[in-house]
C-alpha cells in the first residue's frame, strides 16, 4: 500500500463537541487561521519561553502537541478549527526537551514560567451584555492559568476568577470554558483579553475564542444530510452523491444536528423535512420528527422516516427546518437546503460548479507524474460497466497538455483500466463558477461485477507493517493523470470532501495524500454490452458505432466571447477567433487588427 499522508492535515483529529458554547450572536472571534493575529502580543518574563503558533505549514505543525520530555503520547486539542492552527504554551518543552521525562530544570529555559498572550483592542461600545468562550486543553503539574480582561487598553487588568485554574490538572482532550465578562467589558471601546500561564509544567493550548451577545431562544441546524452517512464510523457507506445513476437511485433519510445556542431550554422541538421533485414540480415527501426538548448548549441528532427515490432521471431538493414552542431570535439558522440528481448514467460526488482550482503538481512540481481523483463506492452489478471518466480542468493548465484517466483499486497498487489520452483544448479550461467537463473514454469498459471489484480481504499496511481487514471492496479510485511531467495541471474542485474519499497521488514517489475538497472527477456507467460516445453526425468526434450518447460531442468554432466570430454553440476552440474588419484605412469599418476580412463600407453620396 502506498504511504498515506493527509494534505492540509488533521481531519482525523477533529471531533465535534456535543455542547455548543457560542450561545448567542458572535461579535468577535479568533481561530488563529493565519498565526498570531495582527495587534496581538506574545510576551513573557523570559525572552525565550513564549507561546507558539502551530499551523498546517509550521514546524512543528498542528499535528503536534507538547514537544517536552513528558509530551510523548499527547495529541493536539480537538478544537473546531484545529485544521487551521492553535496556540500553545509548552512549559515542559522550554524546561526540558530531551526524551527522558523527569529532568526538571535541565532545559533551555528552566521553569517556573510566566508568559501571556494578549489580544488586540476590541470595541464593544453599545454592547450591553457580553460573554467570552474559548476551547482549551490544559495539562498542569504546578501551574496557574488565568484569563484577564482590561477595558482601558491594558493599563489595568481584572482577573476572571471563574476561569482561573491552578495545581495538578489534566483536562479532557478539549474543553470549552465560558464566562460572563459584562461587568468589565460591556459598553467599553478598548477591551483586551489576556491568557496567562504561570508556573511549572506541562502545557496549555487554546483555540476558537469568541465574544458573543447571549441569546435566550436560538436553535441552529447543522450537518444536514439526505442519507444516513456517518463519516466517523462508516466513511464509504451511504455517501451523499450529488448525481446518482438510475441503477443507484438512493434511499433518502433526512437527518440533521439541532443545537440549542440559547440560554433557555427549548421545548417541543421538531425537525420538519420535505423532498421535492424539481423536474416534475411535485412534493413527494413531508415528515416531522418526534417532539423533544433541547437544553441550553445541547446538540442532538434527529432524523425523519426514509423514502426510496424513483429510478428515473430527475432533480431533487431536500429541505430542513427546525421549530419549537419558543420564538426563535435568529430564524435564519433554522433552515437548510440540499439537492441531488438522478441521471441516466452519471455518478458524481462533487457539487457541479467549480468553487476552487487546485494545482495537481503542488507537492512535486517538476520531478514526477502526478494524478488526482476520487473514490467511488459502487454496488456490484452484473449488467453495468464504467465506460468513461469525466474531469473539469482548471485555469492555469496550458492548452496542449496531455491527460489520461485511470481506474485503480483504492490502495493504488493495481490499475484496473485506462482511458484514451486527451489533449486539453482552450475551451476545456474552467474558471471559478464554471462547469465544463472533458470525457475520457476507457479503452475497454470496466464491469462493476464482483469478479472485478472483489479485492483481497487482507491488506498490508506498509506504515505499520501490519495486516488489516479490507474496507475497500466495491470501491473504485478514478484518477486523472498529467502526462506532461513538469507542466502545470490544475483541476476544478467543488464541495467539502468526506474524509478519506479524495486522492492526490504521485506514483513515482509512492506518495498518496487526502484532499479536503472534492476534485471534479466523475464516472459514466452504461450497460455492459453497449457502446457509448457522441452520436451526433455534426460533431467532430461523431462515433457511428455509439448507441448511447454520453454528452461528449465536440463542436468546433470560436469559443472566446471577446471576438467578433464567437460561436456560443461551440465547445472546442479551433483557433478561428478573430476580429472583423476592412483593410482599407479610409473605410468606415477599417480595422487594423482584423483577421476576418469583410467588405469595406464608405460614407458618401450615392
Amino acid at each position: 500500500m502506498s504511504r498515506r499522508l493527509l494534505l492540509l492535515l488533521l481531519s482525523f483529529f477533529t471531533t465535534s463537541s456535543l455542547m455548543a458554547q457560542v450561545l448567542g450572536n458572535p461579535i468577535y472571534s479568533e481561530t488563529f487561521e493565519n498565526g498570531l493575529p495582527a495587534g496581538w502580543v506574545n510576551d513573557g518574563a523570559s525572552p525565550l519561553a513564549r507561546w507558539e503558533y502551530r499551523g498546517p505549514n509550521t514546524t512543528p505543525s498542528n499535528a503536534v502537541c507538547s514537544r517536552g520530555s513528558c509530551g510523548a503520547g499527547t495529541v493536539p486539542l480537538a478544537s473546531q478549527t484545529l485544521a487551521n492552527g492553535f496556540m500553545i504554551f509548552d512549559s515542559n518543552y522550554w524546561d526540558d526537551n530531551d526524551t527522558q521525562c523527569g529532568g526538571l530544570g535541565t532545559g533551555q529555559d528552566p521553569a517556573p514560567h510566566n508568559a501571556w498572550l494578549t489580544s488586540a483592542s476590541i470595541n464593544l461600545s453599545g454592547v450591553s451584555s457580553v460573554y467570552l468562550t474559548y476551547q482549551h486543553q490544559l495539562r498542569s503539574y504546578n501551574a496557574t492559568v488565568k484569563i484577564l480582561v482590561s477595558n482601558n487598553g491594558g493599563n489595568t487588568w481584572n482577573e476572571i476568577t471563574s476561569l482561573t485554574q491552578t495545581g495538578t490538572i489534566n483536562t479532557p482532550n478539549v474543553q470549552w470554558k465560558t464566562a460572563n465578562i459584562s461587568t468589565w467589558a460591556a459598553n467599553q471601546s478598548n477591551v483586551k483579553i489576556k491568557f496567562q500561564f504561570q508556573g511549572t509544567y506541562y502545557h496549555w493550548s487554546i483555540d476558537d475564542i469568541y465574544l458573543y451577545i447571549p441569546s435566550f431562544n436560538n436553535l441552529e441546524i447543522t450537518n444536514a444530510q439526505y442519507t444516513n452517512y456517518n463519516e466517523s464510523n462508516a466513511p464509504f457507506t451511504n455517501l451523499m452523491y450529488d448525481i446518482y445513476p438510475t441503477f443507484m437511485s438512493p434511499t433518502v433519510l433526512p437527518n440533521a444536528t439541532i443545537t440549542n445556542l440559547g440560554t433557555n431550554a427549548q421545548n417541543n422541538v421538531l425537525l420538519n423535512t420535505q423532498v421535492n421533485n424539481l423536474t416534475s414540480g411535485t412534493n413527494i415527501y413531508s415528515q416531522s420528527s418526534s417532539a423533544t426538548s433541547v437544553q441550553s448548549g445541547q446538540s442532538i441528532n434527529v432524523s425523519t422516516s426514509s423514502i426510496s427515490i424513483n429510478a428515473s432521471p430527475a432533480d431533487y431538493e431536500v429541505t430542513f427546518q427546525v421549530s419549537q414552542t419558543e420564538l426563535d431570535e435568529n430564524p435564519s439558522n433554522n433552515v437548510d437546503t440540499l439537492d441531488f440528481s438522478v441521471h441516466p448514467y452519471r455518478l458524481a460526488l462533487d457539487e457541479g460548479v467549480t468553487d476552487n482550482i487546485y494545482n495537481v503538481n503542488s507537492i512535486y512540481p517538476n520531478s514526477t507524474t502526478s494524478q488526482i481523483g476520487t473514490l467511488f463506492p459502487i454496488p456490484f452489478n452484473t449488467t453495468k460497466s464504467i465506460h468513461s471518466i469525466e474531469v473539469a480542468i482548471g485555469a492555469g493548465t496550458l492548452p496542449g497538455t496531455v491527460i489520461q484517466g485511470f481506474l485503480y483499486i483504492p490502495t493504488m497498487d493495481s490499475i484496473l483500466a485506462t482511458t484514451e489520452t486527451y489533449t486539453v483544448n482552450l475551451a476545456d479550461i474552467n474558471q471559478v463558477g464554471e462547469s465544463k467537463f472533458i470525457t475520457l473514454p476507457l479503452t475497454t469498459p470496466l464491469p462493476i461485477n464482483a469478479a472485478t471489484l472483489d479485492y483481497p480481504s487482507i491488506l498490508l499496511d506498509t506504515i505499520t507493517n501490519e495486516t488489516m481487514a479490507n474496507p475497500y471492496n466495491g470501491i473504485i479510485a478514478a484518477m486523472v493523470r498529467n502526462q506532461n511531467v513538469g507542466q502545470p495541471l490544475y483541476v476544478g474542485r467543488s464541495g467539502r470532501a468526506p474524509e478519506g474519499t479524495t486522492f492526490l497521488h504521485y506514483p513515482q514517489e509512492n506518495d498518496l495524500y487526502f484532499l479536503l475538497r472534492i476534485p471534479m472527477v466523475r464516472l459514466k456507467l452504461f450497460n455492459t454490452n453497449t457502446t457509448s460516445g457522441c452520436t451526433d453526425p455534426l460533431a467532430m468526434n461523431y462515433d457511428p458505432a455509439a448507441v448511447h450518447d454520453d454528452e461528449s460531442c465536440d463542436y468546433p468554432g470560436c469559443t472566446q466571447e471577446q471576438y467578433d466570430n464567437y460561436d456560443p454553440t461551440a465547445n472546442w476552440d479551433n483557433g478561428s477567433c478573430g476580429y472583423e474588419g476592412c483593410m482599407d484605412p479610409i473605410a468606415d469599418n477599417y480595422n487594423p487588427i482584423a483577421t476576418i476580412i469583410v467588405p469595406c463600407e464608405y460614407t458618401g453620396c450615392t
